[in-house]
């Protein structure tokens, strides 16, 4: 068994890097810019202890923190080999999901019929794993690397499942020690591990279906079966005594997106969806066309229909005690949905969800096709399968080249969802940044705005068109346009008053309105920008592009006392903020003007130190670069006799 394991391993290995080599030199995407791109938690390894605790590790972004210190350590781990080198994120994702194809193949192994033989049983699981392996639902978790919580939780779902059937089909049977650690582990990757206990406790009825003894209570050594069951139990009741600790789980259970009773009928609509995803996976995409649903429709009437025909097949299969893996497959996939599909989130359905139910699904195919395609004709129907699984997959690669490809493929296929129109709008405004030639920036720009408008226009999810109203106000700033920019972003705050982006924006629309005028209105404008900026991170004490904002207010006020500060606490957010450190280099040349040499000396040298490291961390600044030239000049001559 175990040179049947190496070999599959081998090829799982192959196969994996055969269908993903187009996609090694794809980019990073969507999350991967806040938690790993820009998160500075994940640039050293000296970090790793307070991925245990520090919920701010996760990401740039603060808000969105969350408990997952394993998988912070494969960041932090990809880092430490290649920095930014996408190709080795994305070979550590092919590898993980080669590995989950020989978790399956061996799972299926260790769940096919023990009366089969051992190539019945190799047949088995060399089919599921192959299934596994070439299923284009995977290209989600592949491609896109944040998604990798979701792999590799999988992972150590499917090992703990594994380990402990094995040892209760040991001969002697043993306590399942590795899958308690295999279960731990997935809870410090990603929570959807906590149904695993759920899943022994079903593989244990299905031992018994079927039996009389079981019907009249017998079934179970009930005092074996705690002993197997309640470690679990107690590691779960140790996790969440961490995860309250640390704030994440009230934070995760926060205000829900969507009241309970709708979203219990959108998730029963989106079985029927989850299905045709699992089984005819042709029109992938990540982000689908699908709705709320508020009252009962006959696509809903039809999935309620589909989900009792599945629980009374399941009922069936117990009840005669026959196909032990389909039975447990078939529920397995149910039970992994569950969570998922109880909690209220922003997305209503994607593909990363079914990782591990299809990966269940494979097993049970795997099983099937091994029993009713052993003579060698009808052998070519898996074959025939998992090849064209596979070119569906090596296709799908293309479309997570870059975030043109991704975002206008959303577009396409889901037209009236406003997700993929504003990250397509934020691909065009990013490429207008880069832009050298004048004309394409103004063609980015413009394909940024109208991308931002269809959002706006849309108007289904508000937290979306906040950040378009955002973003294209943003837009308009940049050309000069204050008073249709400023407009938008009242607009935003109007709709939440609490949005901090649209307030920081517009305080630098009174920023730069005071520097067309002069006396009262410069000052009261001025005000109102102090104003706008402090309430920004009175809500967001990290913003640190407010803060930095808000010392230019403070310092054009004359206030150099709290421009200081704000600089200071900007710097302290973000070090390397090349406009926050030449602009406290700018305060400390005016400081420096101030009566006695000393002190101007000592202003001076603070100043060529914050330029330093303004042309450090920004070696394209000229401003920096012109205003260090001053500097030095400056402290030549205080120096000089």
């Amino acid at each position: 068994m175990r040179k049947d394991t190496t070999l599959l391993g081998a090829a799982a290995m192959v196969v994996c890097l055969a269908i993903y080599w187009n996609a090694l030199d794809n980019g990073f995407h969507y999350d991967d810019i806040h938690s790993i791109v820009e998160n500075p938690s994940i640039r050293s390894l000296g970090n790793i202890p307070s991925f245990f605790h520090d919920l701010s590790t996760f990401s740039a972004d603060i808000e969105r923190g969350m408990f997952r210190p394993l998988l912070l350590i494969s960041y932090a781990l990809n880092h430490a080999a290649a920095e930014y080198d996408v190709q080795g994120y994305r070979l550590v994702n092919i590898l993980i999901h080669a590995v989950n194809a020989c978790l399956v193949a061996w799972l299926t192994a260790l769940l096919y019929s023990q009366h089969s033989g051992h190539l019945a049983r190799r047949r088995a699981a060399i089919i599921a794993g192959l299934l596994f392996v070439v299923h284009p639902i995977a290209t989600e978790p592949v491609n896109y690397i944040s998604s990798r919580s979701e792999s590799l939780a999988s992972a150590f779902y499917l090992l703990a499942l594994a380990l402990y059937i094995r040892a209760r089909e040991g001969q002697p049977e043993r306590h399942p020690y590795g899958a308690w650690v295999a279960f731990e582990l997935g809870l410090l990757t990603k929570m959807t591990v906590v149904t695993a206990p759920v899943a022994m406790f079903m593989y244990e009825l299905a031992r018994h279906a079927g039996r009389s003894d079981y019907a009249r209570g017998r079934g179970f050594d009930n005092v074996s079966l705690l002993r197997r069951l309640v470690p679990f139990g107690a590691l779960l009741l140790i996790h969440i005594g961490i995860v309250t600790a640390n704030q994440f789980l009230r934070s995760s259970l926060g205000e829900p997106v969507r009241d309970m009773g709708t979203q219990l009928l959108t998730q029963a609509k989106a079985v029927g969806y989850y299905l045709y995803l699992a089984f005819l996976p042709a029109h992938l995409n990540i982000e689908h066309q699908f709705s709320v649903d508020r009252q009962i429709s006959l696509i809903l009437i039809v999935s309620l229909a589909l989900i009792a025909s599945l629980l009374w097949l399941l009922w069936l299969l117990y009840r005669r005690g026959r196909d032990r893996t389909t039975m447990l497959a078939m529920s397995w996939s149910i039970l992994i949905m569950l969570p998922v599909m109880a909690m209220p989130l922003n997305v209503l359905v994607n593909e990363r969800r079914l990782y591990l139910p299809v990966a269940m699904l494979c097993l049970m195919l795997g099983s099937l096709l091994a029993r009713y395609c052993r003579p060698q004709p009808r052998f070519v129907i898996p074959v025939l399968v998992v090849l064209v699984l596979a070119v569906t997959c090596v296709q799908r690669n293309r479309v997570w080249a870059d975030d043109f490809s991704l975002w206008g493929d959303a577009v396409h296929d889901a037209p009236s969802m406003p997700r993929g129109h504003l990250y397509l709008g934020n691909a065009h405004k990013d490429a207008a940044l880069r832009a050298r030639e004048v004309q394409a920036a103004r063609y980015h720009w413009g394909e940024a705005a109208s991308a931002y408008e269809k959002v706006i226009e849309l108007g289904s999810d508000r937290g979306l068109s906040l950040r378009a109203l955002n973003n294209l106000g943003s837009i308009l700033l940049k050309f000069g346009e204050l008073e249709d920019a400023e407009v938008l972003f009242r607009q935003a705050t109007e709709l939440d008053p609490g949005y901090v982006d649209a307030r920081v924006n517009l305080g630098v629309i009174y920023l730069e309105q005071s520097r067309s005028r002069a006396g009262g209105e410069r000052m009261r404008l001025l005000r109102r920008s102090v104003s706008s900026l402090e309430q920004a991170v009175a809500l967001r004490p990290y913003h640190w592009q407010a803060f930095g904002n808000l010392g230019v207010a403070y310092q054009d006020l004359g206030d150099v006392t709290n421009a200081r500060r704000a600089y200071e606490r900007a710097l302290t957010l973000k070090s390397d903020d090349a406009k926050a450190l030449k602009n406290l280099s700018v305060l400390h040349m005016q400081l420096a003007t101030r009566p006695g040499a000393d002190a101007a000396r000592e202003h001076l040298t603070r100043a060529q130190g914050y330029l330093q490291r303004a042309v450090r961390a920004a070696p394209g600044y000229r401003a920096a670069r012109e205003v260090l030239s001053k500097v030095n000049a400056q402290l030549e001559h205080v120096v000089a006799p």
